[in-house]
């Protein structure tokens, strides 16, 4: 099984102070306390944690399962039994289990192609649908006006509210500072 490799998190670790430097305690002290230590788990642009398992790919489990059927087949085809983890097994039971999930992690794989398809074909569609949705929504604020909107589940469309001398002197002032800074 092959992982991926991971950084790992080098620390310095607290070296004991000279029997001069001790003020009773021989213990180091650590400034600021333990809480501002970094925590081990935690590394800046990484999104695992250096001591995490590598991650088993579905080709590690299908070839794991298919060497173990293939092992159970050669060694313990001659026995009636084996005794695996304290239970008695036949080899057919084992490579039964295995099968199973070789079958589970086949109807996996057809799924994940399926999901991959749909998904495809929906993102075919989001642009010509939303299209057509703008111009649903212009033909009804046209020929029905917009307090038709509820019937659609949409929202009717907001007027701007009135406008008065401190809003439009506002709005001076922010594209002054927006054209001053950018």
């Amino acid at each position: 099984m092959q992982g991926s490799a991971l950084p790992t998190i080098c620390r310095r670790l607290a070296t004991r102070p000279a029997p001069s430097e001790t003020k009773g305690s021989t213990l180091p002290s650590i400034p600021g306390g333990v809480a501002t230590l970094p925590r081990p788990l935690e590394i800046p642009g990484n999104a695992l944690p250096s001591n995490s398992m590598p991650v088993e790919t579905t080709l590690d489990k299908v070839t794991f399962a298919t060497n173990v059927i293939r092992g159970v087949r050669k060694v313990f085809a001659a026995r009636s039994f084996v005794w695996v983890d304290g239970k008695k097994l036949s080899p057919d039971d084992i490579i039964a289990r295995f099968e199973e999930q070789l079958a589970v992690l086949e109807a996996l794989r057809k799924a994940s192609i399926a999901y991959d398809v749909a998904l495809e074909a929906e993102r075919r569609l989001r642009k010509p649908m939303h299209e057509l949705l703008m111009g649903v929504r212009r033909s009804v604020l046209g020929e029905l006006g917009p307090n038709a909107f509820p019937f659609f589940g949409w929202n009717k469309p907001r007027l701007p509210g009135p406008k008065t001398t401190a809003s439009k002197l506002a709005g001076v002032q922010k594209r002054a500072a927006k054209k001053r800074s950018g």
